[in-house]
C-alpha cells in the first residue's frame, strides 16, 4: 500500500469514527443528558464554595488576635476540602454531617475558640454552606423527578454537532495520558512537579500532553500559586469519556 492510499483510507477511517462518535452523541440518554446539567450546576456551586471560603478564611486574620488561629484555619480548611469532595461525590448526606459536626467542633459547649467575633464569623460561613449544598440537592432531586419528553425532543431538534467541532472537542482526549492528567487533577489542584511524580512522566512529556488540555479549557493553570487545576469543561469531558465507555466501548 502506497504512502498515499494509507493516508487516504486512514482519513476515511477517521470520518467513520467520528460519524459514530456524532451519531453516539446525539442518542445520548436523557439521565446522561441530566447527569451533564447536574454536573454543571454543581461545579458552578463548588467554585463559589471555594472562592467564599477562600475569601472567608483570610478575612479571620483581621479580627481580634487567638492563640489558636493558625491551627484553625488549617483545620478548616482541611475540613472543608473534605465535603467539598463529598459535595463532588454526590454525598449530599456526608456533606450535611460533616459540617454539623463542623458547628458543634465550634460553638459546642468544649469549643476552644479565643475569639467570640472569629467564631460567630466561622459559624456563619458554615451555615452559608449547608444552604448551598441543601440548594444543590434540592436541584438533584428536582431535575431527577423531570419528565424526559420535552427536553429529548429539544436535543433532537437542536441540531447535529459538525465533525469539525466533534473533532475539536475530542481531539485534547486522544491520548490516554491526558485522560490520566485530568483524572489525577479531579480531586483537586496540583503543582507542576507533584503531578509529573503521581503520573511518572517527565517534563517535557507532561507538558505535551497538558498543552492541548490548557488549549482546550480541561485544565487551567491557577495563575497565584502556579498550580494546575481541571475546569467545568474537563470535568464535562471526562463525565463523556465515561458515557463513550459505557456506551461503545463493550
Amino acid at each position: 500500500m502506497s504512502e498515499e492510499e494509507y493516508l487516504t483510507r486512514s482519513l476515511e477511517d477517521l470520518r467513520a469514527e467520528i460519524g459514530l462518535l456524532n451519531r453516539t452523541m446525539m442518542d445520548i440518554r436523557y439521565e446522561d443528558f441530566k447527569r451533564v446539567v447536574l454536573t454543571q450546576i454543581q461545579f458552578t456551586i463548588s467554585n463559589y464554595y471555594e472562592d467564599f471560603l477562600r475569601e472567608g478564611i483570610e478575612r479571620m486574620d483581621c479580627m481580634p488576635e487567638c492563640k489558636f488561629r493558625a491551627e484553625c484555619k488549617d483545620k478548616l480548611r482541611e475540613m472543608f476540602d473534605g465535603i467539598n469532595h463529598d459535595f463532588l461525590r454526590d454525598d449530599f448526606e456526608s456533606s450535611i454531617s460533616s459540617l454539623e459536626m463542623v458547628e458543634c467542633i465550634v460553638g459546642g459547649e468544649n469549643s476552644t475558640c479565643g475569639s467570640e467575633e472569629c467564631m460567630a464569623h466561622t459559624l456563619r460561613m458554615v451555615g452559608e454552606v449547608k444552604m448551598l449544598v441543601q440548594l444543590a440537592e434540592r436541584i438533584r432531586d428536582s431535575v431527577a423527578g423531570e419528565e424526559a419528553g420535552i427536553l429529548e425532543r429539544g436535543m433532537i431538534e437542536s441540531g447535529e454537532t459538525s465533525p469539525e467541532e466533534a473533532s475539536r472537542l475530542i481531539s485534547p482526549l486522544s491520548h490516554p495520558a491526558r485522560i490520566r492528567i485530568l483524572r489525577e487533577l479531579e480531586p483537586g489542584g496540583l503543582a507542576f512537579s507533584d503531578l509529573s511524580r503521581r503520573l511518572e512522566m517527565r517534563t517535557g512529556h507532561l507538558q505535551f500532553h497538558l498543552r492541548p488540555l490548557l488549549d482546550e479549557e480541561y485544565v487551567k493553570k491557577i495563575r497565584n500559586r502556579g498550580d494546575y487545576s481541571i475546569t467545568q469543561r474537563g470535568r464535562l469531558a471526562l463525565d463523556f469519556v465515561d458515557m463513550l465507555s459505557r456506551r461503545i466501548g463493550s
